[in-house]
């Protein structure tokens, strides 16, 4: 059991309505959006990350004291709590904190949640009916947190075998502790790691088949590597990415979301997302060469350079084929035209 320090504090919103009327919301109004709040925190988590590893906001806490030692990790999550919607600091200890310490570490989180990773657009405001919902994520340090301590389980979800990989022994097989998903009950074999590092120990995430993470790559949430897929360098495979068949993943690139198959190949900074208003992922196919971003409803059949960006946030298939070979394809109107005319 890991016994960890949480720092709750409210979330605060108004509604600015079209007839520029301001209305205060509460609690329970405000619970509605924590599931679209969560999600857009997890994506702005992941330009705090150092590289591959896991977050932990400590990575940004600059004064070298003896805070810095004692906090191995320091997590946030946005929660309901009695009737309210709370952001949850959640501190790993090596030791506990005093309470000049701990009054550090409050005045840190109050400067992160007014200028810092809330500090975005997309965590702070959102598009209703009636207006514009505008949430407020700031803590007076008068009124500080409140606290709690919990003891959290670590049961781990998998363990390392001994089994070696035939052509990289310095690799080894996995095995299911518990039933990690629906695909994989507990005692199933998986795919090679290189260290624990490399899939998480949370989430439905796995890595199956012949499939390869290795190096400072990680798998993690609901990610997964199928039939001979590899991620390696300082990959991140992260939220509902998929990898197939000879795939690979490499250097800084991030995939969020989407299908990669076939040998395409994902490299450099590559980031794959899905689109923030439709959901929609790309799907990259064939020998693409990935460098650059690719967001949204896109289907790639070649090679997306550096500095190159291929958007598309509608639901209109945007076929991209390297260079400037790109076009939209409307489905219903392709449905309508592959069906059969009626005799007359």
């Amino acid at each position: 059991m890991e016994k960890r320090l949480q720092l709750w504090s409210p979330v605060w919103g108004w509604l600015a309505t079209k007839e520029g009327e301001s209305v205060d919301l509460k609690g329970q109004d405000l619970v509605l959006y924590e599931t679209a709040i969560q999600e857009a925190l997890e994506q702005e988590k992941l330009y705090y990350r150092k590289k591959s590893a896991p977050f932990n906001l400590m990575d940004y806490y600059d004064a070298d004291d003896s805070v810095k030692e004692k906090v191995q990790n320091l997590d946030i999550q946005v929660k309901k709590e009695q009737e309210g919607l709370y952001v949850c600091a959640s501190l790993a200890l090596k030791e506990p904190l005093t309470s000049q310490e701990l009054e550090a570490i409050q005045n840190f989180l109050s400067r992160q949640y007014e200028v810092g990773i809330f500090d975005t657009p997309r965590l702070r405001s959102y598009s209703v009916e009636e207006g514009e919902v505008i949430l407020d994520f700031s803590v007076d340090t008068k009124e500080k947190f409140f606290q709690k301590e919990v003891q959290c389980e670590t049961q781990k979800k998998y363990e390392i075998t001994s089994i070696a990989h035939p052509q990289f022994p310095w690799l080894h097989r996995i095995r299911a502790l518990v039933d990690v998903n629906e695909a994989v009950p507990k005692g199933t074999l998986g795919g090679f790691v290189e260290h624990e590092q490399n899939l998480s120990q949370e989430g439905s995430c796995w890595i199956y088949d012949q499939a390869i993470c290795c190096e400072r790559a990680v798998v993690e949430r609901s990610a997964g590597l199928f039939q001979e897929a590899i991620a390696k360098g300082d990959a991140l495979l992260t939220g509902t990415a998929v990898m197939h068949q000879t795939s690979i993943a490499e250097e800084s690139c991030r995939i969020l979301a989407g299908e990669v198959w076939n040998m395409a190949h994902i490299r450099g900074i590559a980031k794959i997302t899905a689109a923030r208003e439709t959901g929609d992922a790309p799907l990259i196919l064939g020998n693409s060469l990935v460098f650059g971003n690719v967001c949204g409803k896109v289907l790639v059949e070649g090679n997306v350079l550096p500095n190159r960006s291929v958007e598309n946030q509608t639901q209109e298939l945007l076929v991209f084929r390297g260079g400037d070979s790109i076009h939209k394809v409307n489905e219903s109107k392709e449905k309508t035209k592959s069906k059969k005319q009626p005799e007359r």
